[in-house]
């Protein structure tokens, strides 16, 4: 009797094992089951994507990254750039050079190429605007040699150009004998060496010669006709004519307009040779001028009310 008994509570568990598997199947295999499980895997996937991708963004913040190259761009665009690139930019000095445009970079550091983070501070010198004054070296103690001064000119950046040559048989040639800025003749300026000129400036100079050879041709056009005769005599040459037109009232204040030979960059004159000149009162169109400034103007003596 004991024996099928437990025969018969195995057979009922078989039997309610089945039936529970077969439950299981069926919920398994339904609809509901399937679109709740596709949307619980819809969720969890999702959910690894989005921490893979925080995860790579928030590694990627300060990793390192190519120093961009600044060098040549104004202050302005290099700033724009710099900031796009997460950059901050700073002025830290100025300098002149010879034919940059102003405010343009010369240096930064770091250097282009190297490895920076975000959020670097690139240190920046950029071009003056104005160039630096520098005081002209004086003539004495070897000085007046044209090739020597010029050496020392060229470590200023300022430019020298012999424009005339003047016989003389007691100096040594190349020797300089005047100097010119501007059409101005500053060579007496240069003893107290405070004469100064901005850098890129360029100076004129006549030079002693032992032989009688011949000059360059001076371009007088423009020039005020006292200017024109200094020239003239410091290129060695002589005035030939005059030939004033009806407008001119007074001959040392007025503008050449015209010269015989025209002036051609390189031409040359035989020393003692003539220029005729053409005077007008008032300079051509297109002449710059420089302005007379009367130091009395404006004062008020001490008789006036």
């Amino acid at each position: 009797m004991a024996k099928k008994d437990n025969t018969s509570f195995l057979t009922s568990a078989k039997d309610k094992l089945k039936t529970w598997a077969w439950e299981i199947w069926l919920f398994l295999s339904s609809r509901v089951f399937i679109f709740n499980f596709a949307g619980m895997m819809a969720v969890i996937i999702g959910f690894v994507l989005l921490s893979t991708q925080f995860l790579q963004c928030y590694t990627k913040h300060g990793e390192s990254l190519a120093m961009p190259n600044y060098l040549g761009m104004t202050y302005q665009e290099a700033k724009q750039k710099a900031e796009d690139r997460g950059f901050n930019i700073v002025v830290a000095d100025s300098s002149f050079v010879v034919g940059k445009p102003p405010f343009a970079i010369l240096e930064q550091n770091p250097k282009p190429g190297m490895m920076v983070k975000e959020d670097r501070t690139i240190y920046l010198v950029i071009n003056r605007a104005q160039a630096d004054l520098v005081v002209l070296p004086d003539l004495a103690g070897g000085n007046d040699d044209f090739d020597a001064y010029k050496r020392k000119l060229v470590l200023l950046n300022i430019e020298a150009q012999v424009v005339g040559t003047q016989f003389n048989a007691k100096l040594e040639p190349n020797t300089i004998l005047e100097v010119i800025f501007e059409n101005d003749t500053i060579t007496d300026r240069l003893s107290a060496r405070r004469f100064q000129v901005p850098r890129g400036a360029q100076l004129q100079f006549i030079v002693s010669s032992r032989e009688s050879t011949d000059v360059a041709l001076p371009d007088l056009v423009c020039k005020r006709f006292d200017a024109a005769k200094f020239l003239i005599s410091n290129y060695n040459l002589s005035i030939g004519n005059v030939i004033k037109d009806k407008t001119v009232t007074d001959e040392n204040k007025s503008y050449v307009w015209k010269q015989e030979p025209e002036y051609e960059a390189g031409k040359i004159m035989r020393i003692g040779e003539q220029i005729n000149i053409y005077i007008s009162q008032k300079p051509l169109q297109g002449c710059e001028v420089e302005v007379e400034i009367d130091p009395l103007k404006d004062v008020k003596l001490d008789n006036e009310n």
